[in-house]
Formats: structure tokens, sequence, C-alpha cells
């Protein structure tokens, strides 16, 4: 049931679940995926932070490899803990990730910890729309990803180069994602060759914006989301990386277009509910527009989400500059 239209008939269920097998690293991760289909944060924080604590417990208990970790539920747990503006607690579950892949690469005995890392990388830029982190979060010495997770790493890279507007950067990024698609790689239901077609048209989408080329931006942006909608519904934080609906809420208003804008980041937070980018975007376009009733009420709404969030977290000073006024 962990899909946007299911999830709500899974929720008596994935309270009690834990509860049956609390020694078990996975009945503690999996009320998460109805947690997070609900955009219900704080819970799937805690069901990811139970389900990462009780598998490092059992491999120190066992004195199993450290590959036997819970990196599943530390992905996650990073993914939940920036969607409530906890930026430096999501910095830490990020910092314990890379070094025990550093430790993985040096010894050859838990590479399984690189397994998230291209996720967690897209989480840590994306979800705070921090580009300069692309150019501060360096790969760790000695990874060789293999070629899904590359495609990943420089769609990462290449949006945040866009973004930033580095064109010349971008366009090699874009350039090794093409290459990457042309040769192909072993796909399955997680990864599909039409990820790389997405994040191909995004990059070249955030080059257009930064170029102020808007129609252009809108009509590849449109591609992505056909591209997208023909996916399996999201099952969990986007496998995309970058919603496309998200992403062309947010080319309308940077297009001067609040109420396609508004629009598309409904879409959005059908599929991702309680988004955060995709609440910051839809907050935005109703102010915009001039819908004063709307914009108030998903500030409200992202007040509430951002209620522990760090101090300095500029969104949270956003909503409650908007809320002030009223």
């Amino acid at each position: 049931f962990d899909t946007p239209n299911l999830a709500r008939l899974a929720l008596p269920s994935a309270k009690r679940f834990a509860k049956i097998a609390p020694a078990s690293p996975h009945a503690q991760h999996m009320p998460a995926h109805i947690f997070v289909q609900l955009g219900m944060w704080a819970q799937a924080s805690t069901s990811n932070k139970n389900g990462w604590t009780t598998s490092v417990e059992w491999v120190e208990r066992k004195n199993l490899a450290k590959s036997k970790r819970g990196y599943h539920n530390l992905a996650w747990l990073h993914y939940t803990t920036l969607q409530q503006g906890l930026i430096k607690d999501a910095e830490a579950i990020f910092a314990i990730q890379q070094k025990d892949m550093q430790e993985g690469i040096q010894s050859q005995s838990n590479l399984s910890a690189g397994k998230y890392y291209p996720r967690m990388l897209a989480a840590a830029i994306i979800e705070t729309a921090q580009w300069q982190k692309a150019g501060q979060l360096t790969s760790p010495d000695g990874w060789e990803p293999k070629s899904y997770a590359s495609a990943a790493t420089h769609f990462v890279r290449g949006f945040a180069a866009a973004m930033q507007g580095n064109i010349a950067e971008a366009r090699k990024h874009l350039a090794e994602l093409k290459t990457i698609g042309e040769k192909g790689f072993r796909k399955n239901f997680f990864k599909r060759p039409e990820n790389l077609q997405v994040w191909q048209l995004e990059i070249q989408v955030a080059m257009k914006l930064q170029q102020r080329e808007y129609d252009a931006a809108i009509q590849l942006a449109k591609q992505a989301t056909v591209i997208e909608e023909k996916l399996p519904p999201p099952s969990g934080p986007p496998r995309i990386l970058k919603p496309t609906y998200e992403l062309l809420g947010e080319v309308y208003l940077q297009a001067g277009i609040p109420i396609q804008a508004q629009e598309q980041f409904a879409i959005s937070l059908g599929r991702h509910r309680n988004r955060l980018r995709s609440m910051v975007g839809a907050a935005r376009a109703a102010r915009a527009s001039g819908d004063k009733s709307t914009a108030k009420e998903t500030y409200e709404r992202l007040l509430s989400q951002l209620k522990n969030a760090d101090p300095g977290f500029p969104e949270l000073a956003e909503a409650k500059e908007y809320l002030n006024d009223f």
C-alpha cells in the first residue's frame, strides 16, 4: 500500500507494525513507507532512526560485518530529516554514511555503504537548494560507482552546476549522462533508462532557466513530466531525485506565471505529500498570484512542518515573515 493513493489505508497497521517485532531493523523501518507517503516526517524519521539503531546494535551483538548495517534506513532518515529543515542533523547522518563508505572502500569489507551515496548526495543538495554544496561534497577517494550510480551523481552535479549558471560544467555532466544511457546498464524496477532521460531534460531545464529562456524551459520540463508519469508511482523518497512537476512549477514561478505554478505544485504534492520544496513553491506561487488565503494556509503548514528546524533555515524565516503580516 506504499503508493500515494493507498497509503492512508495502511496507516493503522503502520502504527502497530514496529511494536510487533522491536528487535527487527526491517520491521522498525517498514512503517516509514506509509509515513513518507503521507508526509508524516517526524514519524518517518523515528521509524528510520529506530531501524538504523537496531541494525547497528544487531551487527555489534552478533559480531557481523558492517555491511549488514541498515543503510537503506539511514538514507531514508537523511531524507526525512531534511524535510523538517534539520540541516545539521542531516549533515551528521550523511557523515556517518560517508565515513562507513570510505572505510569500506579502503578495506573492501563494506561496499554496501556506498549504495545510497548518490541519493544522499542528491538530497543534501536538492532538498536544501544549496547548489554550492555540489562542489563541497566530493566523492570519497577510491569510489568506483557502477553505471547507474555514476549517472545519478552526474545528474546531481550537472543540475547544481546549471542552477549556479555554470553552463560549461553542466554540459560536461549532460554529456556523461548521454554516454551512460547509450552504453546501457542492467535495468530493473528501481534502475530505469527513463530516469536518465528525465535527468538529461532537467539539466537542460536548469540551463534554460539561467539563460532566461523560459518558454524552452517550460517545454523541456513538460517533456520530463510526461516521462515520469509513465513510471511506477513513488514508493518513498523520489527516485527521480528532483520530481518533475515540482521543477515545472519552479519554472513557471520564475517565468512569472504563478497560477500555472500553483497547479504543478499541487500535482507534485499529490504525489509527494508535504514535500518541503513543493510546499515552499506552492506558498510562493500563491503569494505571487495574490491568493492570500492559500498563501497563508500553506505558510502555516510550512511553519508547522519546520517547527524544529535549524534557526537559520531560510524557509522558516520566510514563513514567519509572511505570517507576521496577518
